[in-house]
This record gives structure tokens, sequence and C-alpha cells, in this order.
């Protein structure tokens, strides 16, 4: 059974991060909670008066930080975002977030934790064409094969599974979320944005789906204190066409058929021409992954008040600002 907390103390790795750091300043503005704690190999980019920041690679253990400080409700967002094209390299980024995610659940196991939330991703549905309109958390995940991010991600669901199985008395809610856009650029979607000559796949104008980086933040803090069990699906209102959001991007792009566009992208991603993601990342804008809210919006009546377009407007504003 799940106990209600009457003062939430809420620990965050990844807390230097992109997320991490704006959930930090949501958090001190929050009444019921009564300590903040941040965790990250990384120092904070702004100072915020009610935290105990900690530097910490999340590799070694982390259980006396989180009994010293009685925390009950942990955020886990620290994962390493980086490919690699030498499958050395790839096998040490994915043992490195393994590892990380399996301290932070012993620590939690060996705490008085009564809640914990991760944040995964959309990407471990895959993208392939035949996925449905609308994607429900009961379609089986399928990351695409040679996709790292999408892979790891399910990998860690997998083990936040098992720990739920052997702590039933520990909340435990995964949110696979939807690319994250906002006024603040560091993130590895705005940058994937970016780059000087986008792609775009010759008869494929899927629809995207985008949240506001202050949406996701609203709703860590709700969960923060509010444990809610279960695996939801996340994403901004409505939808967005790869071509529109290249429009308003302004972005400088290239239409290809697939059969050259897979070929000629996986050439420049063993030379090392661009880091982005191999050939297989183009399914992400060939075909759509549009994901269901409905779930969670009933559970927990949470209202977004951004769309996808409004998400991605307001990235695009302020690179213009």
């Amino acid at each position: 059974m799940i106990q209600q907390m009457n003062e939430w103390r809420v620990a965050v790795t990844g807390a230097s991060g992109y997320i991490g750091s704006q959930l930090l300043n949501h958090l001190e503005n929050m009444d019921s909670i009564g300590r903040i704690v941040g965790i990250d190999s990384k120092p904070l980019p702004l100072p915020i008066h009610n935290i105990r920041a900690y530097r910490q690679d999340l590799t070694k253990p982390l259980g006396s930080i989180l009994q010293s400080n009685r925390i009950n409700s942990v955020v886990h967002l620290a994962f390493d975002f980086r490919e690699f094209r030498d499958e050395q390299d790839s096998k040490l980024v994915e043992l490195n977030n393994i590892s990380s995610l399996n301290n932070v659940l012993e620590a939690c196991s060996l705490s008085n934790i009564n809640n914990l939330i991760y944040l995964s991703s959309y990407t471990v549905y895959g993208a392939t064409i035949d996925n449905p309109d609308q994607i429900t958390e009961k379609f089986e995940p399928k990351p695409l094969v040679g996709f790292q991010y999408g892979r790891v991600k399910l990998a860690s669901e997998d083990l936040i599974q098992e720990f739920k199985i052997k702590r039933p008395d520990i909340n435990v809610t995964i949110l696979r979320c939807c690319m994250v856009l906002g006024p603040h650029e560091n993130n590895y979607v705005a940058g994937s944005f970016q780059k000087p000559l986008l792609v775009k796949i010759a008869g494929y104008d899927p629809p995207m789906q985008f949240i506001h980086e202050s949406d996701l933040i609203r709703l860590l803090g709700c969960l923060s204190v509010t444990p809610t069990p279960g695996t939801f699906n996340v994403a901004g209102k409505g939808t967005i066409r790869y071509s529109k959001f290249l429009k308003l991007m302004k972005a400088k792009y290239i239409i290809l058929p697939a059969f050259l566009a897979y070929p000629i992208v996986e050439f420049s991603w063993k030379l090392g021409l661009q880091r982005s993601s191999p050939s297989i990342g183009l399914n992400l804008i060939r075909y759509p992954t549009v994901l269901s809210t409905r779930k969670l919006k009933q559970t927990t009546k949470f209202e977004f008040h951004y769309s996808s377009e409004e998400a991605a407007l307001a990235h695009i504003n302020s690179r213009i600002n």
C-alpha cells in the first residue's frame, strides 16, 4: 500500500541537465516539499536556495545520500544520450546507464522511498510502417534495431518492472515522453534539428509530437508529490507535420528517396561526418509515432498548456530573440 506523505523530500538525478535544473527551480516553489536534493556529476548551472547538491557519479552507491536526507520521492532523469560508432564505446555508455539505474533502484530499496519516477521515451515503441494512428501504453514496445537510445530506455523499463515486483510497497511511475522543446535550447532534440542540412524522405510527411518543457516540468512536479503507479505516454496537444516544422524552423533540408537517404546517412555516420544517428534514425522522420495520452489525462487529470506546435514555436522564437 502506498503511503501518503505530509512532507515530501525529493531527490532528482541528472539535476544539472536540461530538465533536471528546471525541475529543481519548480520544486523550490512547491509548498508541499520540505527538502530538495540534486545529484549529478556536474555542478548545477544556477544557484538554488532550498537544495542540497551532491556532485556524484551515479555508477557509485548513493544510498547514504537518500538516507541522510530522509528522501521519500526520487525523480530519475540522469541518462547519457551519446551515440557512438564504435561498438565498445556504445557498450560502455549502455553499461553506465544501466549501472546508474541499478544504483538508484538499490538506494531506493535500502532507503525509506515511497515514490519513484522514471523518464523514459517514446522511442521504445519504434517507428515503423505498422505503427497505429494512436499508440497506447498497451502497444508492444519494439525499439528500432541499431538505435541505442530506444533500446536502452526499454531495457531500463524492464529493470524497473522487476524492481516493482520485488518492492510493491514503492510506487513506480514510468513516463514515455515525446520530444521536448521550449525556450531553453540545451537538449539533444533541439540540437538534432539545428544541423546545417536536414533530410526529408520523399513521399513521407509524418505527424510529430512535442511537449513544451514547462508542461513536462509541471507534470514531474505533480507526480513527485502525488504517487501515481503505472506507465504513461506523455505528449503535448495535437501534432505538427514534419514539413511544417521544417518551414517554421526555416531549416535547410534536402528531399531524398529512401533508397538514397539511408545509405548516405549510414555512410556519413560511419565516416564520422555526422554524429546524430545511424541511418535507422531516419525512421523517426519517416513513420509516425503518435502517442495517445488519454490514460495519463484520465488518471491524473493533468492538463497540458501547450500544443505540439506551440512547443515548437516557443523553441523557434527563443532562437530569434
